[in-house]
């Protein structure tokens, strides 16, 4: 399972930060693994360090932080469980969350063709032996034949597209499904008014996922979508998988159904 750091509280709520060193500091230092720009964070306030399978925290401020129920003291350690929520003295509270890492790059390398296998499909072209004008009039005579019979083809090819599209005009409109975006999420929240927090926060977390797609990083919005999606299965109380993903729910549907059709579309570019 991987790990990363979720801030929950602050200016830089929603956004997260994948362990992927065995040593994570986090802090304003730029150099820190884990920068922040937050209003009253040390330059180095905790360092996060992976321990085979467990995870420890030290302070590095000069305040006392909270992890879960427990104090840590200045230049103190303790370990820190998946969920736990750590308040840096009130500046900044972080929690670190599990997640199974997305197989979308691993099914992409084993489709991926062997450069070799590549190499071994591509044809060389001979070079050209000398000839004399005979050869070029015949290759005139089957080009022109060749174009020829090409248009004979495509002719009688547009028929049947003729007779569909004639039809499709005489049946009336296509009706066209509504596709799910996050401007209609955002509205089922709010319509919904509810004052669940969670699902404020899942409409956070999907635009920090849309901002990793814009920037290509498909992985991390993946990521995203993956973990919402596990969340989102364990809330809801009734009804099946959608039928067609990225598909605009009945008006009976609820919020949670939503968020399941968009984040199936995105998961699915």
């Amino acid at each position: 399972m991987a790990a990363q750091v979720w801030i929950r509280s602050g200016p830089r709520s929603g956004e997260t930060f994948e362990i992927d060193k065995d040593r994570m500091r986090l802090g304003s230092d730029p150099r820190c693994e884990i920068a922040l720009t937050v209003p009253g964070l040390e330059p180095h306030s905790l360092t996060i360090e992976c321990v085979g399978d467990a995870y420890r925290i030290s302070n590095k401020m000069a305040a006392s932080i909270t992890v879960g129920s427990r104090t840590v003291s200045p230049g103190a350690s303790d370990h820190l469980e998946p969920g736990e929520e750590v308040d840096l003295a009130g500046v900044l509270v972080i929690s670190l969350e599990q997640f199974a890492r997305t197989a979308a790059a691993t099914s992409m390398e084993k489709f991926a063709p062997d450069v070799a296998d590549v190499e071994d499909d591509v044809i060389v072209n001979p070079q050209p032996a000398a000839s004399d004008g005979t050869d070029k009039k015949e290759k005139s005579t089957d080009a022109k034949g060749g174009a020829q019979l090409a248009v004979i083809i495509f002719c009688f090819s547009m028929i049947p597209l003729m007779i569909f599209a004639k039809t499709m005009e005489s049946s009336g409109p296509v009706s066209k499904a509504k596709v799910v975006t996050l401007e209609s999420v955002c509205d089922a929240v709010k319509a919904q008014k509810s004052a669940d927090p969670e699902l404020h926060e899942f409409v956070d977390q999907l635009r920090i996922a849309l901002a990793y797609e814009k920037r290509g990083n498909r992985e991390k919005a993946n990521v995203i979508y993956d973990r919402l999606l596990q969340v989102l299965v364990s809330r809801r109380q009734k009804g099946g998988v959608l039928e067609s993903a990225g598909e605009m729910p009945a008006e009976s549907a609820t919020v949670e159904q939503t968020m399941e059709a968009y984040i199936k579309r995105r998961r699915s570019f």
